[in-house]
């Protein structure tokens, strides 16, 4: 009993965080009116390291809140993705100001026509994808891969400008509360063996987040220097 309290206690918790783990990042950019800060590839990796996770999460037969979840955290992805892009054209126009106003509404039909089809191909992959075991794993050690991956990117960026500016220091505190309190809610689960490649990448994703507050402090002093993105 106390167990499964415990277990739904950090899985609420880790459901919170996940909802707004991007909240802060899309307030700073929308703050700043850009997104220099953050590596698209960065997010692009995330993207579909979430849609394997769905994927493996629907074959392994996974608590349905968790697919849930995952599926909310697709579409926060392509948003954090269309904002970049966004400011990113918004700031290389920005002396052609008769032209940005013609940019909002073709953006904003392909944001829409964007998310459509992966809310329709989300749906049918709800409806076709068979119960496996294997393949299940296979796409949830692909998934930890990714995630692991993604962060190359935005560490290199930060690296490269030595500095944090316009990366919101929130998103990976939540990040990792959200991965930390989701680890030990699978652990206290009675479905463990399948979610083994889910707890193995969540414990390396929470660790390798420290490379990101070891950036934040070294670079903590570092002003914004103009920059492509990575």
């Amino acid at each position: 009993m106390i167990q499964v309290i415990f277990a739904n206690f950090f899985y609420a918790v880790a459901t919170i965080c996940f909802f707004i783990v991007f909240i802060p990042q899309l307030y700073l950019n929308y703050k700043e009116k850009r997104s220099s800060g953050v590596s698209i590839h960065f997010i692009m990796m995330w993207l579909i390291a979430d849609t394997f996770s769905y994927t493996g999460a629907l074959m392994n037969n996974l608590d349905r809140t968790f697919i849930i979840i995952t599926i909310i955290h697709c579409f926060l992805d392509l948003l954090l993705i269309y904002q970049i892009i966004f400011y990113n054209i918004l700031n290389s126009l920005r002396h052609y100001e008769d032209k940005l106003t013609s940019l909002y509404l073709p953006f904003s039909i392909l944001s829409s026509m964007t998310v459509l089809s992966y809310s329709t191909i989300c749906f049918f992959l709800y409806f076709i994808i068979p119960y496996n075991l294997y393949m299940g794993s296979i796409f949830g050690n692909l998934t930890t891969l990714l995630f692991l991956s993604a962060r190359i990117p935005q560490f290199l960026l930060s690296y490269k400008k030595k500095t944090t500016d316009n990366l919101s220091p929130y998103l990976f505190v939540i990040n990792m509360t959200a991965n930390l309190s989701f680890c030990i809610s699978l652990l206290l689960s009675s479905n463990i063996t399948a979610a083994i490649p889910w707890i193995i990448g969540l414990i390396l994703s929470f660790l390798s987040d420290f490379v990101f507050i070891y950036q934040f402090y070294i670079y903590r002093h570092n002003s914004y220097v103009p920059i492509s993105n990575i």
